[in-house]
């Protein structure tokens, strides 16, 4: 996954904050643990900064980050404590950490997901943000959180080139409960927003365009309608397979990469391997065969075949 820590420079004019304004976080449930108190919030600034600076919008209000247990995790956000480390309710301005996944997850992961939640919280201020399909949501949110890999890429093109890809119209809503499809899931998702914004004028991995225009009183909510129209969506879902490319040429990239390099390796070692062998198996077979066939011939076969030896002529000289 990606990786946003911002470090140094000038903070932007909403960071510029007196001590009247309201804090831009509360961290509840740590009263009793002050260092990990303050880390989650230092986390939590760097990750509105880096959305900040990379859409070029901020937000209004405090959001409350809430550490948790297991139990509580699972009963306030509904997600398996097990998979997820975080979880956002944006219409609450609320963060859920995961306690135990949480201090478990390293200090780029952390980062990383906070970033994807305050993405969250961001998309729920905006005047098109908040009625966004889910789709376009966590593509969005995934943009700005920077979560994307090589390897992601491969995946996504593996799915395309057995035609796997999940379709828009069926991630409006939700998303698959099971991890690999809902994996697959996100990075459609992420594919599908990188051609949306591209078409309004970002480069690509970029969605400051879109966001801005998410974030206008009058274009926002019509932006929004946008991606709920049926004729609109289902050219992003063709427009997000072309990206990809054709299906014999994801085939050969999907078949070069890391893994599958390997694998090939491995088969031509062995389909060498086994080609020697008949080759031995051959040669032997045939020198048996000759040696054979060479036992049985008379002497005068062999004057036929090779012709007079050097001893023969000795022979006839000495007689002479």
């Amino acid at each position: 996954m990606g990786f946003l820590l911002l470090t140094g420079g000038t903070a932007p004019a909403s960071w510029q904050l007196d001590r009247d304004t309201p804090p831009a976080f509360e961290v509840m449930g740590l009263d009793d643990r002050p260092g990990l108190k303050d880390s989650v919030r230092l986390i939590a600034q760097r990750s509105r900064r880096a959305i900040v600076e990379h859409a070029g919008v901020d937000w209004e209000g405090t959001a409350r980050i809430i550490w948790a247990e297991e139990q509580a995790f699972l009963r306030q956000t509904g997600f398996h404590p097990e998979n997820v480390a975080a979880a956002a309710r944006p219409r609450e301005m609320t963060i859920w950490i995961n306690a135990r996944a949480w201090t478990r997850s390293t200090p780029r992961q952390q980062q990383e997901t906070m970033t994807h939640e305050l993405g969250h919280l961001l998309l729920e201020n905006l005047p098109g943000g908040r009625d966004l399909p889910l789709w376009a949501n966590e593509g969005i949110v995934m943009h700005l959180a920077g979560q994307w890999t090589t390897e992601e890429h491969l995946r996504l093109l593996t799915a395309h080139t057995f035609g796997q890809l999940p379709r828009l119209a069926d991630l409006e809503e939700g998303f698959p409960r099971d991890g690999p499809s809902q994996s697959l899931a996100y990075r459609m998702s992420y594919a599908a927003i990188s051609v949306v914004a591209q078409n309004y004028g970002d480069e690509p991995g970029e969605v400051r365009r879109l966001v801005q225009r998410l974030d206008d009183p009058v274009l926002g909510p019509r932006l929004a309608e946008e991606f709920w129209d049926e004729f609109r969506r289902e050219g992003w879902q063709r427009a997000t397979e072309r990206s990809l490319g054709a299906r014999f040429t994801t085939a050969v990239i999907v078949m070069t990469g890391t893994s599958a390099i390997f694998l090939m390796i491995a088969v031509l070692v062995i389909v060498a391997f086994l080609s020697v062998k008949k080759r031995r198996t051959e040669r032997a077979a045939a020198m048996e065969e000759e040696e054979a066939w060479a036992e049985s011939l008379t002497d005068e076969d062999i004057q036929d075949i090779y012709g007079d030896r050097e001893d023969r002529w000795e022979a006839e000289e000495d007689r002479e």
